[in-house]
């Protein structure tokens, strides 16, 4: 088995990592402006369906980046590099089990995570930012990566995270 099948394996079970393979060879079509930011991650062969991303964001109150929206309706999460960034895109049902109390009361919903210890969150208010934040024992750093999803996906390609410290 490959390393990256043995990754997938681990993450999602036999079964889910045999999907997931299969779908390197089978991408699902993507919004045109994502496309030169994703050939590094492996998609989910399905996507979420509109009565479970309405869930969520009727969950946390708030409105996601269209771009992001039309993301999960064709890859309901995928992992791998984007740039030099490894970049690890949750399901819906994994945001919705990682967002706590505390997110919500913070008005942020995280999404995502980097191979260190990253979060990228949604920020409310009247301009939805994308926030990478990184966490040190002593440190914590905030990051604002974007408005939209390209624009995040694009900001990781052209600034890569670096460590917090």
């Amino acid at each position: 088995m490959e390393l990256y099948e043995k990754y997938l394996s681990d993450r999602h079970g036999a079964q889910d990592a045999d999907t997931t393979w299969w779908n390197l060879r089978h991408r699902p079509r993507l919004d045109d402006s994502l496309q030169p930011n994703t050939g590094g991650l492996a998609l989910s062969w399905r996507g979420a369906s509109k009565e479970a991303i309405e869930g969520l964001q009727r969950s946390f109150n708030l409105r996601f980046p269209e771009d992001y929206l039309r993301f999960i309706r064709s890859s309901d999460g995928a992992v791998g590099e984007v740039g030099s960034a490894w970049l690890d895109i949750w399901s819906v049902s994994k945001v919705e089990r990682e967002n706590g109390t505390t997110e919500r009361v913070q008005a942020r919903v995280a999404f995502g995570s980097g191979g260190d210890g990253r979060r990228y969150v949604f920020g409310s208010g009247p301009l939805t930012n994308i926030i990478e934040i990184s966490r040190k024992p002593s440190h914590v750093k905030e990051v604002v990566r974007g408005r939209s999803f390209a624009e995040f996906l694009s900001s990781l390609v052209i600034h890569p995270p670096t460590d917090p410290s």
